[in-house]
This record gives structure tokens, C-alpha cells and sequence, in this order.
């Protein structure tokens, strides 16, 4: 589990584009929240996204809008508790100017500035005084990466048995090319056609 603790600084929901098979479009909308935090430590700019169950609903463990506001307004210092951290990748705009340099990317006939930030999968969020017992927040971390982790192996295994049943006509016919090249080869040793020969490779009387 990670512990990032500071003060929030501003949210919002963002629509994100999910791939999604089962959809016509090929993909879904997922709303999720990202929330701004600004280290207790150096005031380093953080990003905590928490995402929407299968229902579309966000977690009863996660912040609401009004304890977001409330935060905001009161100053007050928080620890979000998160089950991973990713680096998300993003392009500078032209004309723009960023604390940092990205770096440079060759995309086609144009060269472009890349640089990533760093967000936290967010599971919870309560402030730092008083706050929760830290070993029932590590219990839902983990619980939160379990079950991300079986719905992206359920995905992977889908796809897995999708591509098999695909590939079924073309395998039954490579199977049936091996086992008539077998038959070949067994009639040539025996000096008999091909069709004199069983596929168990025994000859036929």
C-alpha cells in the first residue's frame, strides 16, 4: 500500500475511453476522478484517480465531492491510501510552458515533446488526524489490486479462448495436412498408395 499524504488542491471527473469488446463501438466512457494533492512534504503536485466499479458507481470508500470541497476549503492535511502508481504519458502543446523539459520524440514527419506524470490508483482518503486504522486501509488496498488484477487476467483469458476458437477450422485443417503427409510417407516405406493406408498407419486389406 502507498500513503501519500498532503493537502488537496482542486479535482475532477474526466471521461475516460475504455477498450471494451463487448461494446459496438469497441470501447466505453469510464468517469473517473482525479484528485490533485499537493505533498505535505514539498508541495509537489500529485494526481490520486479513483475509478468506477463495473456498475459505473465509485466505491463507498471513496472521497465524495462534498468531503473533496470540505478538504479544499479547510486546508486540512490527508493521506490517500493507494493500491499501485503508474507513469502517464502526455505530449507538450506548442506554445505552452511546462516546469519541465520534455523529451524529444521523432512521430512521423514531426518531432514532439514527451513527458509523464506520476498518478496513484486511489483506494480511500480520510484525513490525517484521527485518521483510520492503517491495517484495514492495507487490507482494501490490496483487496482493490486483487480484484484489478483478476478482471485484467479474466480479460487476457477471454481473449486467449476467443483467439483459440478463431484459429479452430485452420488448426482441424493442419492436422488433417500432418496426418495425410504421415499417410504419404508410410505408403511410399510400404511401396502401396497412399490410400492403401489407414491413418493408424496400418495397411488396409
Amino acid at each position: 500500500m502507498i500513503d501519500v499524504i498532503g493537502t488537496l488542491d482542486n479535482f475532477t471527473l474526466l471521461p475516460t475511453p475504455v477498450l471494451d469488446d463487448t461494446e459496438a463501438s469497441g470501447f466505453r466512457t469510464e468517469q473517473r476522478m482525479q484528485v490533485s494533492l499537493k505533498a505535505a512534504s514539498d508541495e509537489e503536485a500529485l494526481t490520486i484517480e479513483f475509478r468506477p466499479g463495473a456498475d459505473g458507481r465509485f466505491d463507498t470508500d471513496a472521497p465524495s465531492e462534498a468531503l473533496l470541497n470540505q478538504w479544499i476549503e479547510s486546508g486540512e492535511l490527508v493521506q490517500a491510501f493507494c493500491a499501485s502508481v503508474r507513469a502517464q504519458p502526455f505530449q507538450h502543446k506548442p506554445g505552452k510552458t511546462y516546469r519541465k523539459k520534455g523529451k524529444s520524440m521523432q512521430v512521423g514527419a514531426e518531432t514532439v515533446e514527451m513527458e509523464s506524470f506520476v498518478v496513484f490508483s486511489g483506494v480511500s482518503m480520510a484525513p490525517l488526524a484521527g485518521g483510520p486504522a492503517l491495517d484495514e486501509q492495507v487490507r482494501k488496498a490490496r483487496a482493490s489490486y486483487k480484484a484489478k488484477q483478476r478482471e485484467y487476467r479474466a480479460k487476457r483469458n477471454a481473449e486467449r479462448v476467443a483467439q483459440m476458437e478463431a484459429q479452430m477450422g485452420e488448426r482441424v485443417q493442419q492436422m488433417r495436412e500432418r496426418q495425410a503427409a504421415q499417410a504419404q510417407q508410410m505408403a511410399q516405406a510400404a511401396g502401396q498408395p497412399a490410400e492403401a493406408v489407414a491413418a493408424n498407419g496400418r495397411r488396409r486389406a
